[in-house]
């Protein structure tokens, strides 16, 4: 089953005209953008059992389409298999009926995902019989974000980095959607790359933090969501910063304009639970022993994966051409509902999609 990063639910509606209709009568784009698109105020939100999380909108000039970015909840679950027979838009109060077919399809260029996978490689892990198994548990979670999600149809990004007692966090694979690259790359890390008997954990944190945020708010795509995973089989021995620190750095994620997750693995009785707990705010997976750690970065690579199916990009073709359209986008999923309450300035839109 393919698994899409982001699903566009393209609402091709109208009462005289379809969203593919090429009509050269029609007046032709203005010299300058639309002012003022959204009627001067931003979109609300109702919630009645149906979580929904309002990301951002756009209208693109001079075609009448209003496109809504928007991550759906239920419980604190995301909701997956969002389709067209769960929504109702509603222009300036009236249901505006289907003309064409309506098609789920991902939109790569509007929505980006990206994964920092952090993994403790001191001498306890590199020198030691588990190695093999980290290898494998970080190829399985390669496998169920990247291959086992189809991700030719969708942005998502892997990069891979380490730490052990320096200062700083050393990149093994830069952001790629590759998977082979970063299969290739976990193949090779051997003993022969790390032999430091020391942990700078609450550093990794702190380096993670910048890097993952740094990427989610230099991205190019209107939508961003990142995550950081850290993996270790200890506790912080190098000393070279606080866990106050870390704490605050990770905190800083949490607290941005584009959240970011962060989920923690860690590995065996030398561990600090409470570290790692406190830490990984998404999730803590702790695990006994090695033969456990696969199936635990599964487990976080499958929520990943229910994670990035529940962000969804609404479009939508108002038979609007003047004055200010009141939209509502009314949801039933699951029982529940909720709906996103918007305005377009329709004097914007002279021209069909």
């Amino acid at each position: 089953m393919k698994i899409l990063p982001l699903i566009v639910l393209v609402l091709c509606l109208g009462m005289t005209t379809s969203c593919n209709k090429d009509d050269d009568t029609r007046r032709s784009p203005a010299a300058n953008p639309c002012p003022s698109p959204f009627c001067g105020v931003e979109p609300t939100v109702v919630s009645s059992g149906l979580e929904i999380t309002f990301l951002n909108h756009e209208l693109e000039y001079p075609k009448s389409k209003y496109s809504v970015f928007f991550k759906l909840d239920q419980a604190s679950n995301p909701v997956t298999n969002l389709t067209v027979d769960d929504v109702v838009v509603k222009d300036n109060g009236q249901v505006i009926e289907f003309e064409s077919a309506n098609e789920l399809t991902p939109d790569p260029q509007s929505f980006g995902f990206h994964i920092a996978l952090i993994v403790d490689l001191s001498e306890s892990v590199t020198e030691s019989a588990v190695l093999p198994q980290v290898k494998e548990a970080m190829a399985a979670f390669v496998n169920t974000i990247l291959v086992g999600s189809n991700s030719d149809v969708g942005e998502t990004f892997v990069a891979i980095y380490y730490f052990d007692g320096d200062p700083d966090l050393v990149a093994l694979q830069n952001f790629t959607q590759n998977s082979d690259e970063l299969l290739s790359t976990i193949d090779n890390i051997s003993a022969d790359l790390t032999r430091d008997n020391s942990t700078n954990l609450n550093g990794a944190f702190i380096s993670g933090a910048s890097i993952i945020k740094s990427r989610v708010n230099n991205s190019p795509k209107l939508v961003d969501v990142g995550t950081m995973v850290v993996f270790t089989d200890g506790s912080d021995l190098a000393g070279l910063s606080s866990f106050e620190e870390a704490s605050v750095a990770v905190q800083g994620l949490s607290d941005g304009e584009n959240q970011i997750d962060v989920y923690t693995i860690g590995l065996g009785q030398s561990v600090d639970n409470n570290v790692l707990q406190q830490l990984g705010y998404s999730g803590y997976y702790p695990s006994a022993n090695f033969t456990s750690l696969t199936p635990t970065f599964e487990d976080i690579a499958a929520e990943l994966n229910a994670e990035v199916n529940s962000y969804y990009k609404l479009e939508y073709c108002s038979p609007r051409r003047a004055g200010q359209t009141e939209i509502i986008i009314e949801i039933n999923k699951n029982n529940v509902t909720g709906r996103i309450e918007s305005c377009i300035n329709s004097d914007c839109t002279p021209d069909p999609c």
